[in-house]
């Protein structure tokens, strides 16, 4: 069986007051460079712990898989430690200028490398808008991250006065990290934990739960009954997204779903082969990660100095981009509706829901969709004065459940919400 030669993977452990961190890092390595689970190329397996896991090496990491990796690799992040977030109002403070309101003063996210010093915060930080142009370099759009960064355990140094090195506020808003990294063309995001979520871990266990499901299902123990030889991306969030509240009610996932290809993460080991389908389709490595079909559709429309935008929200049998038809296209054309702009939101074109595409949806579904609408709401689509809803099937209940769970001030920039539905197969 051919190992997985063209997959890549940075695994950053920061450690300093998280040893856990570490654990983490090294046990997903373990994984990846084992050829019965993964067997990436040593060489391609970049791990940063302690020490090593520094503003310099994390960035020198990104720059070696921007030059060696090519639009067929596949690419695995992994970041244990904290995040840490600051706002407009921090710098204007420090400067003794005035604040700026709330509604003006953005807010802004980063990692917090081994090392990190409040007072030399440029110097020793990693920002989402860094780690956002250096995943854009990446040639390849087979890329997964997951951010392990809001332990209970520990507390994170916030910015907030830039001349004092002990002000620890915690990290609430790991979902925000994720979508400021987030570049929109299809890479895939999965944090562990949303937002006033702390990731834990369980008595007994090395790893946090985050990443014990995540090791689970690497190696095949999610199920007793496999159709191929592989692990494929859409197996592992659905593992995770089930299996983290199912042992810790307290702690919801939170991923995006504009994911470009449903590729392979690992192998089914040896010992499980036994449980493959006497039909399951077994080819080679390269040839099954050749599953594209069309790029990612995430923008109908986006321009510099819209205040207001259109959400598009389809059910689970259509496709994020095709189920409105050409209503976006009447819509842009319309005067009437220039200063907004437009996006579809659901699962990717290349992404099947739990149950797949002829069932009408998991609860699962509705909580991972709902989460990401609500989330992008807060921080994706923050620019926006007024946010218009049209929903269709299932989308509406999506569009009702984050409404819901909006805090008061971003449910009341909610202007318009428009359900509808039609008959099967009309």
């Amino acid at each position: 069986m051919s190992r997985l030669k063209n997959a890549y993977a940075i695994l950053i452990g920061v450690g300093d007051d998280l040893p856990d961190t570490v654990k983490d890092a090294e046990a997903i390595h373990s994984i990846l460079s084992d050829e019965n689970f993964a067997g990436y190329d040593p060489k391609n397996i970049y791990l940063l712990t302690n020490q090593k896991a520094d503003r310099k090496g994390i960035l020198e990491a990104f720059d070696d898989i921007i030059k060696k990796s090519d639009e067929n690799s596949s690419i695995m992040l992994f970041y244990s430690g904290h995040g840490g977030n600051y706002s407009e109002n921090t710098f204007l403070e420090a400067q003794g200028e005035p604040l700026k309101p709330d509604e003006e003063n953005r807010q802004f996210y980063y990692l917090v490398p081994n090392g990190f010093d409040p007072e030399k915060y440029e110097e020793t930080w990693v920002k989402s808008e860094e780690l956002r142009e250096k995943i854009a370099q990446i040639n390849s759009r087979r890329l997964v991250f997951f951010l392990d960064c809001c332990h209970a355990a520990g507390m994170t140094q916030e910015v907030k006065n830039l001349r004092d090195a002990n002000s620890p506020n915690d990290f609430t808003q790991p979902d925000g990290l994720a979508q400021k990294i987030d570049d929109g063309k299809g890479m895939s995001i999965v944090s562990s934990c949303r937002e006033d979520q702390k990731s834990y871990i369980m008595p007994g266990d090395d790893n946090s739960l985050f990443t014990t499901c995540l090791l689970e299902v690497l190696k095949g123990e999610h199920k007793n009954y496999f159709i191929e030889p592989y692990v494929r991306i859409s197996e592992v969030i659905q593992y995770i997204f089930r299996e983290v509240p199912e042992r810790y009610a307290e702690q919801r996932p939170y991923a995006n779903l504009q994911i470009y290809d449903d590729f392979i993460m690992s192998y089914i080991p040896e010992e499980l082969q036994a449980k493959l389908s006497p039909h399951a389709n077994i080819v080679q490595v390269p040839e099954a990660q050749k599953s594209i079909k069309e790029d990612v559709v995430t923008t109908f429309r986006e321009t510099e100095n819209a205040n207001n935008v259109l959400l598009f929200i389809h059910g689970f049998s259509g496709e994020a981009a095709s189920t409105f038809g050409e209503t976006p296209n009447l819509l842009m054309a319309d005067k009437r509706f220039d200063g907004w702009d437009m996006f579809p939101l659901g699962y990717s074109e290349n992404v099947d829901p739990e149950m797949g595409k002829e069932v009408w949806g998991s609860l699962t579904d509705i909580a991972r969709v709902s989460d990401f609408l609500s989330t992008s709401i807060k921080f994706k689509y923050e620019k926006y004065d007024r946010v218009a809803l049209v929903a269709y099937s299932l989308g509406g209940l999506i569009a009702q459940r984050a409404i819901l769970d909006l805090d008061k001030e971003n449910r009341e920039r909610i202007s318009h919400v428009l359900l509808f539905g039609a008959p099967s197969n009309g």
